[in-house]
């Protein structure tokens, strides 16, 4: 199974998007502005790459805006929706339940700013 750059197992089997979810992840952390860029990557090598969904929904909320909540909001639902991968899900195996809890977590986060709002 793939491993992000940590070396925490990765719920995608294709090499690029996994390369380019490494990517994404490290221009955000060196706020690089081509994070964005390398996310729509990931996405396009492997589009039901789950924790891919959740980092773009984190990424539509770091700007605080409202509009981009929609964007947050169904990034979460792509990463929910039957036959998105996600460790801890079946068919993957159980290795970890990172990817599930940030599902989780972005449902529950996302949540009161749609009530502010």
């Amino acid at each position: 199974m793939p491993q992000d750059l940590h070396g925490l197992p990765i719920s995608t089997s294709s090499a690029k998007a996994a390369e380019a979810f490494d990517r994404a992840f490290l221009s955000y952390l060196k706020y690089r502005v081509d994070a964005p860029e390398h996310l729509k990557r990931t996405l396009e090598a492997d589009s039901e790459f789950g924790l891919a969904h959740c980092l773009k929904g984190y990424f539509a909320m770091l700007s605080y805006k409202q509009a981009n909540l929609p964007i947050a909001t169904e990034a979460i639902s792509a990463a929910r929706r039957p036959g998105c991968k996600l460790l801890g899900s079946p068919p993957t195996p159980p290795l970890n339940r990172r990817d599930d809890l940030n599902v989780i977590l972005g449902v529950r986060a996302f949540k009161p700013f749609a009530a502010f709002w």
